[in-house]
């Protein structure tokens, strides 16, 4: 894959992890902004944080890999954007 394929896999799985997180904001929660036990007991959400926790490592696994091997593209494309 091209680096430009690369970067929009990156945001396909940022992308992913965003929508899982929307969903596991739809439970409830209490007066502390915690989430009850019983609703962490749930099949929903333990479906929704079973996603969310395979998106994140499917995110933090693809990151660590790209980028050390486009290290130079993403240098270079910092710089651009900074000049801009």
């Amino acid at each position: 894959m091209t680096y430009q394929e690369q970067r929009q896999y990156q945001a396909d799985l940022e992308a992913s992890l965003r929508a899982m997180a929307d969903l596991l904001q739809t439970f409830p929660r209490g007066s502390m902004g915690i989430t009850p036990d019983d609703v962490k007991r749930s099949p929903a959400y333990r479906a929704a944080k079973t996603g969310y926790d395979v998106s994140f490592a499917r995110l933090r696994n693809f990151n660590a890999r790209f980028t050390k091997e486009y290290a130079a593209e993403l240098r270079a494309e910092r710089r651009a954007n900074r000049n801009t």
